[in-house]
């Protein structure tokens, strides 16, 4: 009687460890993506997604022109292809507010409708920038398009923005 017991358990458990490998080896898989980002004194430095295929683009953002630049690397051509720009200081208005801007950039996931009429597919990917003296966050959308030819330098394209310091916010 012991000896038919173990065998079940055992017969049990082997049945599970199969089904469980075939749901494993049939259920979809999904690529783990990070974004990244590196921080020195005066400069940032951000990856953000360009297309839902693992594409990435770099930002570097420059604290004192409060320059953003950034390109995408097609990893058919092994090149950058594709560049963009924007000035995100003037965004801002800081000459009316005084003191020096302090800013952050960070980037995510937004994947944007595209506009119609419009040929070129937005990223998926987003960038955030936000800055102290104004309090203000904006975001930045911008579009990639494989080729592998070097496109033309792109401004990065405002979407929105909030304030996170004003105190009434509801």
């Amino acid at each position: 009687m012991r000896n038919r017991i173990v065998n079940q358990r055992t017969t049990w458990m082997g049945l599970g460890l199969i089904f469980g490998v075939a749901v494993s080896y049939l259920w979809p898989h999904e690529p783990a993506q990070a974004i990244t980002n590196s921080r020195a004194e005066k400069f940032e430095m951000i990856t953000c997604p360009a297309a839902t295929a693992g594409n990435e683009g770099v930002f570097v953002f420059d604290h004192i022109t409060g320059q953003v630049r950034g390109a995408v690397l097609d990893p058919q051509a092994a090149t950058f292809t594709a560049f963009y720009f924007r000035n995100v200081a003037q965004d801002f208005d800081l000459q009316n507010l005084g003191g020096k801007p302090q800013f952050a950039i960070v980037a995510g996931y937004a994947q944007l409708q595209n506009k119609p009429g419009v040929r070129v597919q937005t990223a998926p990917g987003i960038i955030y920038v936000a800055e102290l003296t104004s309090g203000m966050v904006r975001s930045y959308a911008f579009s990639w398009e494989r080729t592998t030819r070097q496109a033309a330098l792109q401004e990065l394209t405002p979407v929105s923005q909030f304030p996170f310091r004003q105190a009434d916010v509801q």
